[in-house]
Parts: C-alpha cells; structure tokens; sequence
C-alpha cells in the first residue's frame, strides 16, 4: 500500500480518520513545513494462529505420535 503525506494539523483534525485508516494498512507520512518528522504505519502482522499455554495442556503427549516434536515446535516459535 502507498503512504500518503499529512500534515500536522491533517492529523490533529483528522485523527480518528487517519487511525482506522492505519488499522487497514494505510501508511502516512506526516510533515511539518515541508519537513519530513515521522511516519505512522501498522504495526506487523503476525501471520498464522496465536496459541496459548491452555493449547500446550491439550497435546496429547504418547510415544506413538510421530509429529509431536513439529506440534511442539509451532507451538512455541508462534509464543
């Protein structure tokens, strides 16, 4: 997605605007004076599914579960 450029009274005018707007992807970078000062962007998204310490409780822990080393490590590398 593309920035778009604001100014500093843009953003104090506009700022419920411009926040549901950032919460979509939309970039801005927002000057002052024909001064570049800061950007204000998404934080990252972090892709796939959030697990929590209840998901760890229900792995069923056995010998026979050939995946269950993979089951463990995507679960913890996503923490």
């Amino acid at each position: 997605m593309t920035e778009s450029i604001l100014t500093i009274r843009e953003l104090h005018t506009k700022l419920k605007s411009i926040t549901n707007k950032v919460q979509h992807g939309q970039r801005f970078i927002v000057f002052r004076h024909k001064e570049a000062l800061f950007r204000i962007e998404p934080l990252a998204k972090t892709w796939g599914k959030k697990y929590t310490l209840a998901d760890l409780d229900r792995i069923q822990f056995s010998d026979k579960d050939k995946s269950l080393s993979k089951k463990i490590d995507s679960v913890l590398s996503s923490v």
